[in-house]
């Protein structure tokens, strides 16, 4: 008898009872799908049995008494059963047979998860992605065989493709079956209902067999030239433990030194905290006890008393008056000047919104005025009616130099010094108004930190954020502090500043304030979209482009076809970035008739300012200025003289992978908005035209506007930032705020990291050496390496990787041009320790020693430096290590200049460097190893940089370990790499090579053994770190038992020294320093396993042996 599965369904499909609404579900065509099952089956098998029997009736239904439908399916394979469906309609009776019997078929195995046939005998099934490109990829690699053996036919997979009818419906199906005499002989057969897609299946099949049953290709569809042993070699080296080796007279001493600890925790047990212990519920209180201050002066606050608002007032009315009055020709010319401002029409509409509204969002183009003149309207007229004491305005700028560079302008159109009614206070330089009534420029991260002294901005009447339309971080961080202010502080007047039309998010932002709009003195640009350029300059082909790849033949083409063919005038042509900028310029070179005609001048942030200020230069007649330039020139340069722009519509950004918490950069489109601003340069001086190298239909696929910058970055900094104006609130709570909110992975990545660290606890408080690092101006990571610095004694080095860290650019003036001479430059002072960090310090000590001497000046043309970058971190330095004093680390804040201070003991102890960069910058580590497996082949010579969390690195060409060999560790750690596009790599410049056992003792949270199978060697006991496979050290038991005490001990004791900053344990810190620092320096100072290639080292017996490879 057979099986039977029926069901009863009275009511339409539809609507059908959810029982069996799943089943439609799963299977949305339940008659294709069974029909193709069966009909695949019969062609390679052809048995008859498969041949299903359908009957139809028309029954009554039992409850109803209605006439219903019932159909019926008998299958008699693969096994005998029955299924019925029944509904008072027909074509719904027989969904449900054909519902029941799909599922049948699946519950047997002969429907994969796809409802694709899986006939007996077959294991897998493919996906129509996965076969697309089956046979030619099978075709190309026996190809090759064909080739290698005398071109054999017989060496050739021979396709035969046959018509076949099904054994029901009218559907006619290809069947192929391929035949292959190499590596041995086989057949393999599908079906299909066009002959392309059996002939892919079949191939798919035979290049499953070639990789898994016969390992004759890999799984990038490769022929493999190597055995199974060698693969097996090379993998064992590659995952073999690092090895550690401590001597015998070492671990007597870590042995006694812990010994005679634990009898010192014993007498005083406060000295000790356990491992992971609880915080102290104490933990923000200090965060929120500041005095409040003056944010104008940056004295502390107190509120003018009535008689010295009066007094103040009157003054300044004074002075405005005898400035009005005063006729002398520079003074009337400054009033021309400003008048003819587009901004001066709106001024009276711009200060009736400002006092009718506590926010107002002003749109002004470039060259509007809104900059300079906006800040005086409001002061002036303050000031006109005896209230200017009254008047007190913060102006956040996103760059340092433009905050000072407009402070100094607005100074000299009122007449004045810098200092008297007009100031800025940026990083490491301020010029404060020495009273109130006045204004104050600021870079925004500079008001940012003013916040904190004054978070209700006690004394303050305005706040204008310029530029708001850039939104980086900080002004993203501004704009939610502002908005939570308004509650606060009903008095404030907030105003924000944009220089593109995007103002509707802006106001919205803040309940639907007003917006006025201020044009710009911009003259007509003609646009010349890419399908309207000739076509000998273009090509058809290239009116659909899609990918964001720059054509150079084309850029070099439209740039030499405005040259001869247009009036004079500058070209300005936008590319990605500098490879691009040397490739079109090489281009034009070659392509131009005359290159004498042409003056290419480039424009990039990397280039000495020297060089950048030759695109400003005018040019001799019958000579053609072309700059060529990055996305600098959209915005924070006017060049006067460009007539012409050539916009490639690409330009390099960083994109931020909240998922995998990677940063990449790659050549992206532009934004509608950048268009604007690229076309505008064109429009400054004079009539101008725009030839945009994209359709205009790409115009319209593009974003509005570019992504805020709190989108693209890891969050580390932010959310530490949170904890210094929010303390109690969570990140997430505090971000949630913002005008685009990071996504939920970003926020968990950045709070992963800060835990990592040891800077947030679990519930994402501050921990200890969080809450003293919270008010460090650099990134966290830099943070924690200015406190291992101190506690380890070797602060002034510290101070100054840090520093150069922080600016982001190593202080040489170009490092574009020939980036291998930037490495010769720090070879010079690396000593062979491969470390750019430790370069960096011995160039900048070197300058500093001879700075201010005569022989100064020829140390930095020799070395390529730039001075100013120089200079800058010097005071860097000086500002961090005020930090450090007023956290009670260091003594002085210039402790760190004299070398016989504790905090400087070992400052030319290279290890203990490491140890501090290990601890500060892990886990961004890379390890160099040998060997890798490539199209088919083992490459034994390759050498590869394999970061611990999977990506493959690489080091640029400036590193002092870019393509060096033998290094004294495989190990490198860096401060930040980015995922370049082009290489598919993570890509860093600044590396250090530092010896395993600093990572082992310094870095991460969590160091176990870990039991290994394939452990040849039993004597050894194998650590591993935070679960990092690449992070596996192997030593013996007794030396095992020693470091895991040790770091143990090293951390409790960090912990205490970071917990007692203000309050010392002068016993605890005695004993380190006199005892347990000097064991510390000498383990981290035994010899190490290091890289070489071609050997592969480890400790046999306490003695480094070698093996080649």
């Amino acid at each position: 008898m057979p099986i039977r599965v029926s069901s009863n369904v009275s009511s339409p499909l539809p609507n059908v009872a959810h029982e069996y609404k799943h089943l439609v579900d799963e299977f949305p065509s339940p008659k294709k799908i069974l029909w193709r099952l069966l009909n695949e089956a019969y062609i390679m098998t052809k048995n008859p049995d498969i041949k299903p029997i359908f009957t139809e009736d028309q029954i009554l239904h039992a409850v109803t008494k209605q006439n219903v439908w019932k159909i019926s399916i008998n299958l008699r394979w693969p096994e005998n059963f029955l299924v019925e469906g029944i509904s008072s309609r027909k074509h719904e009776a027989e969904t449900l047979a054909y519902l029941h019997a799909c599922q049948k078929m699946k519950e047997l195995a002969l429907l994969d998860k796809d409802n694709k046939p899986l006939l007996p005998g077959k294991k897998h099934t493919f996906s129509s992605e996965s076969i697309k490109s089956a046979k030619s990829d099978l075709l190309n690699i026996f190809q090759r065989i064909y080739i290698a053996n005398g071109s054999n036919p017989d060496y050739l997979p021979k396709f035969e493709n046959t018509t076949e009818e099904g054994i029901i419906g009218k559907e006619t199906f290809w069947r192929c079956q391929l035949h292959l005499a190499y590596p041995e002989k086989k057949s393999f057969e599908s079906c299909a209902m066009r002959s392309r897609e059996a002939e892919n299946i079949a191939a798919a099949e035979a290049l499953l067999w070639l990789e898994k049953g016969k390992e004759f290709i890999n799984s990038k569809k490769r022929l493999i030239h190597y055995s199974k042993e060698e693969e097996e070699k090379l993998f064992k080296t590659h995952s073999a433990p690092y090895s550690i080796c401590i001597p015998s007279l070492i671990q007597e001493k870590m042995s006694s030194v812990l010994h005679r600890l634990n009898e010192l925790v014993k007498e005083e047990s406060s000295l000790s905290l356990p491992e992971n212990s609880p915080i102290q519920e104490d933990s923000n209180s200090n965060l929120n006890e500041v005095q409040i201050r003056n944010l104008i002066t940056d004295e502390i606050y107190c509120e003018l008393s009535e008689a010295e608002n009066i007094n103040r007032s009157h003054q300044m009315f004074q002075k405005y008056i005898s400035h009005f009055e005063n006729s002398e020709p520079n003074v009337q010319e400054i009033r021309n000047v400003t008048s003819n401002l587009p901004i001066a029409q709106k001024k009276n509409e711009i200060l009736k919104l400002v006092n009718e509204n506590q926010v107002v969002v002003l749109s002004g183009e470039t060259g509007c005025g809104k900059t300079t003149q906006v800040p005086q309207y409001i002061l002036d007229e303050y000031i006109g009616k005896f209230k200017g004491a009254n008047c007190n305005i913060l102006i956040s700028q996103p760059r340092r130099l433009s905050a000072i560079s407009i402070a100094e302008r607005i100074a000299y159109e009122r007449g004045e010094q810098v200092g008297e009614t007009v100031g800025y206070h940026v990083r490491l330089n301020k010029n404060l108004p020495k009273q109130s009534g006045a204004m104050l420029f600021c870079s925004t991260g500079m008001l940012l930190r003013k916040l904190c002294f004054n978070p209700n901005l006690d004394g303050i009447s305005h706040v204008i954020v310029d530029e708001v339309h850039e939104r980086n971080i900080q002004i993203d961080i501004l704009l939610i502090l502002l908005k939570h202010l308004l509650e606060a502080n009903k008095n404030i007047k907030i105003l924000i500043m944009s220089a593109s039309f995007n103002t509707s998010v802006f106001s919205q932002y803040f309940n639907n304030c007003p917006v006025i709009h201020v044009p710009g003195n911009v003259y007509p640009v003609k646009e010349y979209f890419l399908e309207k350029l000739p076509p000998d300059l273009v090509g058809v082909h290239r009116y659909g482009k899609t990918y964001p790849i720059l054509d150079v033949n084309l850029v070099a083409n439209v740039i030499n076809y405005v040259h001869n063919t247009q009036k004079k005038g500058a070209i300005l042509c936008f590319l990605p970035g500098w490879d691009d900028i040397l490739a079109v310029q090489n281009k034009l070179l070659e392509i131009c008739e005359d290159p004498s005609e042409l003056k290419i001048c480039r424009a990039h942030s990397r280039l000495p300012h020297e060089e950048q200020k030759i695109i400003f230069e005018p040019v001799p007649d019958g000579i053609r200025k072309i700059i060529l330039a990055t996305n600098v020139a959209e915005t924070s340069i006017t060049i006067n003289d460009v007539v012409y722009v050539v916009d490639s519509g690409l330009h390099k950004g960083t994109m931020f992978d909240g998922e995998q918490g990677i940063v990449s950069l790659g050549t992206q489109w532009i934004t509608q908005a950048n268009v604007r601003q690229r076309r505008g340069r064109a429009g400054r001086v004079q009539h101008g035209v725009c030839y945009h190298l994209f359709p205009q239909k790409a115009l319209t696929d593009m974003e509005d506007y570019p992504k805020p910058e709190i989108l693209r970055m890891p969050l580390e900094s932010v959310i530490l930032d949170c904890k210094l104006y929010c303390p109690d609130s969570k990140a997430e709570d505090f971000l949630s705020s913002a005008l685009q909110p990071p996504s939920q992975s970003s926020l968990q990545i950045g709070v992963h990291e800060l835990q990592m660290c040891g800077v947030l606890d679990e519930n994402e408080n501050l921990t200890d050496l969080g809450k003293v690092i919270v008010n460090f101006a650099t990134h966290p990571r830099l943070s924690i390496a200015l406190v291992y610095a101190s506690f380890l004694g070797c602060l002034d080095p510290v101070l100054t990787i840090c520093a150069v860290l922080t600016v982001s650019k190593e202080p040489f003036l170009n490092t574009l041009e020939d980036k291998s001479l930037i490495k010769t430059i720090k070879q010079g002072y690396d000593n062979y320790l491969f470390s750019d960090h430790l370069a960096m310090t011995k160039i900048f000590d070197a300058w500093n020693e001879l700075n201010e001497t005569s022989e100064a000046e020829n140390f930095i043309l020799q070395n390529l430096l730039d001075e100013q970058n120089l200079h800058f971190t010097r005071d860097l330095k000086s500002l961090f290590a005020e930090s450090l004093f007023e956290a009670g680390i260091i003594d002085s804040p210039d402790a760190f200049l004299d070398p016989e201070d504790i905090c400087n003991i070992n400052r030319n102890h290279f290890p203990t460097i490491f140890s501090v960069l290990s601890a500060a910058f892990y886990p961004n580590v890379m390890k160099v190893i040998q060997g890798e497996i490539s199209r088919g082949k083992i490459h034994k010579d390759s050498v590869i940089y394999s970061l611990i969390k999977g990506q493959r690195g690489y080091i640029q060409k400036e590193s002092v370990a870019c393509k060096e060999f033998e290094l004294p560790s495989p190990w490198l750690v860096y401060f930040k790499a980015l995922h370049s596009e082009a290489r598919r790599m993570m890509m860093t410049s600044s590396v250090s090579s530092v010896p395993g056992i600093c990572l082992l003792l310094f870095g991460g949270q969590q160091l176990a053994v870990v039991n290994e199978e394939n452990n040849s060697d039993h004597n050894n006991v194998v650590l591993m770190l935070d679960n990092y496979k690449k992070l596996r050290f192997s030593c013996k038991k007794e030396e095992t038992e020693l470091l895991l005490l040790w770091r143990s001990q090293l951390r409790n004791i960090f912990r205490t020294y970071v917990e007692t900053l203000k309050s010392p344990n002068n016993d605890l810190m005695s004993f380190y320093n006199e005892e347990f620092l000097p064991v510390l320096k000498e383990i981290i100072s035994t010899p190490q396993v290091p890289f070489t290639k071609g050997q592969f080292y480890k400790f046999v017996n306490n003695e480094l042996v070698s093996e080649e490879l």
